[in-house]
């Protein structure tokens, strides 16, 4: 009998199974959703409601694959559930997006860099931290004064400043995050003091992953990559930090135990079994925070390869085989996480909307334009990507290319009598044009930058800014621009930001020489290969729009014996679609903008 392995993946507004053969074919899926939402300014959500559709999809898939022999669970982090000693919460989930924790956040830094702590304290963590950052935005959050909080009280004197700098430094050595309110700690500290009564009565405090796995098996165990997004593992010694959590005020033991990613929980209980209908034989397997988990699904096994997350959040993963330089990571709010492959770490840079962006670009000015693309039977990303080129090619007098999307002197609205075809010649072509990059298509010679700056802040800004008050502004409009240019705008800001990110981090030792792209934006050819154009890398696609869930079979695979090791779960499970290639041209046209770009968020934010 065909045996089948799953991956479980817990998000912020909905959970899914998906279910692989060991030939790694998708073969379905069950999701359910759940709601959330602020309630008097605190952002919360009922765990049992959680807990309920986790089952629901259990059940589901229980159903439809009798053979599952196993999965793995996923979660998105920080944010946490306090129970009794049954796994019974007695509060809400509290988001990481939740305010509560700033100022706890800020005492926990006091006293790290207090004199009498450091004097008790080994010398290493506190080396070179005595200079702020250079960028005035960016020192905010460790001063104390945060651009769009409501602890943003002016701070007493230099001292108490430094002393938080160096508490701030001391506790990102140690736990690899900048301390920030987002991370679990600092809430639970918030918890302790305001709501006593609670705190008295917990005996467990988990986060998604390990509240799950802990309500199939019964064993409470936590990944170490999801660990790091409390704010009190030790990344070095693969354990929660003594130090930090007794100055924190918190027992350790409340929290689940460490164990590497990727490792067996065992088997449901027998009730979990009657319950939602699983083997009793089903093996749970704790994998990782969500972005760990596409990291493997990315095939990204070496410093060699970068991930490209193009999803709703655009996320650049590089790989290091050792722990980077942590003032280059202090100083871009990188936080720095134990990875699958032992002694290896990655890191988060990114961006708050990625396709976001381009979704609130399509949602709120391209109504006229999704009519038309429907009616060409092609999505308004592709129409709008295509009316862009036929731009540039009227402007230049290029016609030898035709496409389903045309557009007048003013706008991309006209519609077009033409046939539809697809504007970009095939990759594998050998014409190529005078002036164009070898190997490219003809289209090359009209191709150019929008002229547009756009800053992605629609949502804040990530790293390396953490500016949560930051906003987006598009730079350069005139009466000539179109909804096209606007479109291609955005695209190349999501990019420019990227692109942002990996200077900041050169000096952290990355040294990555291509991307593997996955989600959504990886469809988008045009977007392809514009990050290899600018960023000058080649950027291969994957087939695999969910890199998470495929991750998270991979490392379930290996776990139940199935597969040998990454690289043999790679080989069944990843599959490439297309590579682009860096065209020096328009590389060096996008780098004629991006002088600029780098600018750009200096000269909004005092205004903004």
């Amino acid at each position: 009998m065909a045996e089948y392995i799953g991956g479980l993946d817990i998000g912020t507004t909905g959970c899914k199974v998906t279910v692989f053969d060991t030939a790694g074919n998708p073969l379905g899926n069950s999701y359910r959703a759940y709601s959330h939402r602020p309630e008097n300014g605190e952002h919360v959500m009922d765990a049992s409601m959680l807990l309920d559709a986790v089952f629901d999809v259990i059940r589901e898939t229980a159903a439809r694959f009798p053979q599952l022999k196993g999965f793995g669970v996923t979660s998105f982090g920080e944010s946490f559930v306090m129970t009794d000693e049954n796994g019974i919460p007695l509060a809400p989930v509290m988001l990481y997006t939740d305010p509560r924790g700033n100022e706890e956040c800020r005492e926990l830094e006091d006293k790290f860099g207090s004199d009498n702590f450091l004097s008790c304290s080994e010398s290493k963590y506190s080396a070179g931290i005595d200079s702020a950052p250079a960028n005035t935005y960016t020192s905010a959050a460790a001063d104390g004064v945060s651009l769009d909080s409501t602890y943003a009280a002016p701070l007493a004197d230099a001292d108490v400043k430094n002393r938080r700098l160096r508490g701030s430094h001391r506790i990102e050595e140690i736990a690899g995050v900048r301390p920030h309110e987002m991370y679990s700690l600092p809430k639970l500290m918030w918890m302790k003091k305001h709501r006593p009564e609670i705190f008295a009565k917990t005996r467990h405090v988990f986060l998604m992953e390990d509240f799950v796995v802990w309500s199939l098996t019964g064993n409470a165990q936590i990944d170490y990559s999801l660990a790091t997004r409390t704010m009190g593992f030790d990344i070095r010694s693969l354990c929660w930090s003594r130090e930090i959590f007794d100055t924190a005020g918190i027992d350790p033991s409340l929290f689940s135990k460490p164990v590497p990613t990727g490792t067996s929980a065992g088997t449901v209980t027998a009730e979990i079994a009657k319950k939602t209908g699983l083997s009793p034989d089903t093996i749970i397997i704790s994998i990782s925070h969500d972005q760990v988990a596409a990291a493997v699904g990315a095939g990204v096994f070496s410093p060699d390869t970068a991930v490209d997350g193009a999803g709703t959040v655009e996320c650049l993963t590089p790989v290091y085989d050792q722990i980077p330089d942590m003032s280059t990571m202090y100083d871009g709010s990188y936080a720095v996480v134990p990875y699958v492959i032992p002694g290896t770490y990655v890191c988060y840079a990114f961006s708050y909307t990625g396709g976001a962006l381009i979704q609130w670009c399509t949602d709120t000015l391209a109504q006229k334009a999704k009519e038309l693309a429907a009616q060409h039977g092609i999505s308004v990303n592709e129409y709008l990507e295509q009316a862009y080129l036929q731009e540039c090619q009227a402007a230049t007098g290029d016609t030898r290319l035709s496409g389903s999307a045309a557009a007048d002197s003013s706008c991309c609205y006209t519609d077009s009598s033409a046939q539809t075809t697809q504007i970009f010649t095939d990759e594998r072509t050998s014409s190529t044009a005078e002036g164009a990059d070898a190997g490219t298509p003809a289209q090359t010679l009209a191709e150019k930058p929008s002229g547009l700056l756009v800053l992605p802040h629609f949502a804040g800004a990530a790293t390396p800014y953490m500016d949560t008050g930051s906003k987006g502004a598009i730079l350069g409009l005139t009466t000539g621009t179109t909804l096209a240019d606007i479109y291609r705008g955005c695209m190349e800001g999501v990019v420019y930001e990227m692109l942002l990110n990996q200077e900041h981090l050169t000096p952290s030792g990355i040294r990555y020489k291509s991307l593997h792209a996955t989600g959504g934006g990886a469809k988008s050819a045009v977007w392809m290969q514009m990050k290899a154009d600018i960023l000058n890398v080649p950027v291969t696609a994957l087939r695999t729009v969910n890199a998470g869930t495929v991750g998270s079979a991979m490392l379930t695979g290996i776990a139940l014996g199935i597969y040998g090791n990454l690289p043999e779960a790679a080989d069944v499970m990843i599959t490439k679609a297309q590579t682009y290639a860096p065209r020096p041209k328009m590389h060096e046209k996008y780098m004629q903008v991006y002088a600029r770009y780098k600018n750009l968020y200096d000269a909004v934010r005092p205004l903004m």
